[in-house]
Order: C-alpha cells, then structure tokens, then sequence
C-alpha cells in the first residue's frame, strides 16, 4: 500500500505493472473519465512512493502526504491522528463512482483501473481495525489486572502456565498470578524445589493462558526464575504462608512471565501480533 492509502500492486501505472502488461493507453482513458486528468499513455510511470532508487520516477514528484508520511515517520495516512486533513485527497470508492457517473459507470472499468485508487476505504478499514485491536488489547489488560493477587480484586480465578518438560514435552499446570503489566509479563510464586522453578531454568519458552466462557488470552514468551528479595516481597501474598514461613524463606522465589507474542479472543472478536 502506498503512502496516501493506493493499491500499487493494482496500478496500471505501477512500473512492475507496466512491466507485465503494459495497459497505460486505457488507464490514461479512465483517468480522464473518472478523475478529469490529462495524462498521455508514456507519462503515467511510477516507481512508488516507498522506491529508494535514486532516479526513482513518480507521477507526482512534489506529492504533499508523500512527504508529510516521510516527516511524521509513519507507514501511510491511516496511522496519523489528523487523517483525513486539507492535504489528503482520496479516489472514487465504488458507490461514490456509480453515484457520479450514474448509467455512465460500468463496474468492469472501476475493478480493472480504478479500484487502486480506493485509499478512503483501505485506510477506514485500517483505522476501524486499529480501533478494534486498541479495545480488545484494553480488555484483554483488564482481564488479566482483574485475576491476579496483588491487583486486590482477585476474583478467585486462576491460568494456565504452560512450561517444556525434561523430556522436551509441554506441560501445563494451572496457576494463581501475583501480579502484572498488562499483557507485558505476568509473575506467579513458587519453590525453587518445585517443577515448574525447574522447568523454568531448564527452558525459558513458556506460554500462558487466561480464559473463560467469554474469553481466551493466549500469550508465548520466555520465563526468568527470581530469587531477589526486593521482588519476592514485592509479589507476596498472605496465602503462601501456607507453605514457606515468609517473604525471606530460601525456597520461595517468584517466576515472572515475559510476553513475546499474543493472540486474544473476546466474546468473539480476536487480535494477535
């Protein structure tokens, strides 16, 4: 996708295109149908707006949102807080074309030449689905807060900490989580003479899982074992005096979850990275 929300891989006068099956006579028709363009078949040659080639050619060499996605480092216009503003201009959808043109549209014209152009569509849907991913991830980050110790709203639910064996199998166990940061990492408390302290020194891969009838929290990432003192008091919480006789006991020490990767299912809608 090009900087101001263009199809390249559709464009007649993308230069790869040009390359394949050189349509630029009836591309320069349609431009003057559609868009009231002058542009003769040999003018319309585009590298790209993302070309590094030195002589990289562009049907417009000053183009404004070009530079102004350059400046603000950004991927293309959908990822700015000002889309749409003064200085971007987008293509015909479909439905804006057969309103305009009326029995003058023909559907075959706009898929073959013109569809490229739809950036106001292709760059919605991107925000809609960045709005989307936005709410879940939130969710997601309360529902984990929500089930673990130290957040002091613990519901009494519990995860999965998943965990590579001695014999290199996964093994899961389920599991009462201290604390977190978001989605970031999760810390669990245990023993240094239990398997899961064993496991986790023998291999940091590790995955966790918080779900429910409305939900499913999928993270992967590695796995530290910590024997700080600082963070051991840090995750204490008052039940575990039921199996060391405090925050300073040797064999207690804290496992702390580190998220490389996700995939979140909440009442139907999923994200993952």
């Amino acid at each position: 996708m090009s900087m101001c929300g263009f199809d390249c891989n559709q464009c007649k006068a993308f230069a790869p295109n040009i390359l394949k099956n050189d349509e630029r006579e009836q591309l320069s028709v349609m431009w003057k149908k559609y868009y009231d363009l002058d542009f003769k078949a040999d003018e319309m040659y585009c590298d790209g707006c993302r070309s590094d080639k030195p002589d990289a050619k562009r049907i417009s060499d000053n183009c404004l949102v070009r530079s102004c996605v350059i400046e603000k480092g950004l991927e293309h216009c959908g990822e700015c807080e000002d889309y749409p503003c003064e200085d971007y201009t987008h293509g015909l959808c479909m439905e804006e074309a057969k309103q305009k043109f009326g029995e003058h549209f023909s559907a075959d014209e706009y898929t073959k030449y013109l569809a490229a152009y739809d950036n106001k569509t292709r760059l919605s849907e991107h925000k809609n689905k960045v709005n989307t991913n936005t709410k879940i991830i939130a969710q997601a980050i309360e529902i984990v807060k929500k089930n673990t110790v130290q957040d002091g709203t613990f519901q009494g639910e519990m995860c999965v900490l998943s965990l590579i064996d001695e014999e290199g199998f996964p093994t899961a166990s389920v599991v009462t989580p201290s604390k977190s940061d978001g989605i970031n990492w999760v810390t669990f408390c245990t023993f240094l003479d239990n398997n899961r302290a064993r496991r986790s020194i023998a291999n940091k891969r590790a995955s966790v899982c918080f779900s429910s009838d409305e939900y499913c929290i999928n993270l992967v990432g590695e796995i530290e074992v910590i024997t700080s003192a600082d963070v051991k008091q840090e995750m204490w919480y008052d039940t575990l005096s039921l199996h060391v006789s405090g925050p300073e006991d040797p064999n207690y020490c804290v496992l702390k979850f580190t998220t490389k990767r996700y995939k979140i299912f909440i009442k139907g809608q999923g994200h993952y990275n």
